[in-house]
């Protein structure tokens, strides 16, 4: 199980943005779900952009905790809790793998299984 994991189960979610796609969607998913809070976000990211470029293109740097909180109103919420769901059964279905709970210290820790550090 890699970092491309996470990739290949959002590739499908639709991006809702028409104009001014200076970030990619992947970079502010990934982002986000590794932060504690919308005002950490972005500080998390800084921090822990070194290793993020080593998957992620990131092309204008960590977007604002503003750019990223519109960018996850506008998503589906159906179609990205299946893409989310999909990603997390990955790890529940691996082998020697434990069910994982969801809250904002744990998935940290499995975004950090995907060598994803600053």
């Amino acid at each position: 199980m890699g970092p491309n994991s996470i990739i290949n189960h959002f590739e499908n979610l639709s991006d809702p943005r028409e104009d001014n796609k200076r970030y990619n969607l992947i970079d502010i998913i990934v982002i986000t779900i590794c932060a504690d809070k919308w005002e950490e976000i972005k500080a998390y990211g800084i921090a822990k952009e070194k290793g993020y470029r080593r998957f992620f293109e990131l092309p204008h740097r960590i977007p604002s905790h503003d750019t990223i909180r519109r960018v996850f109103a506008s998503l589906n919420p159906e179609e990205f809790n299946r893409c989310f769901i999909d990603w997390i059964e990955t790890w529940r279905s691996s082998p020697g793998q434990d069910i994982i709970n969801i809250d904002g210290k744990t998935v940290k820790i499995v975004v950090c299984a995907y060598g994803i550090q600053g």
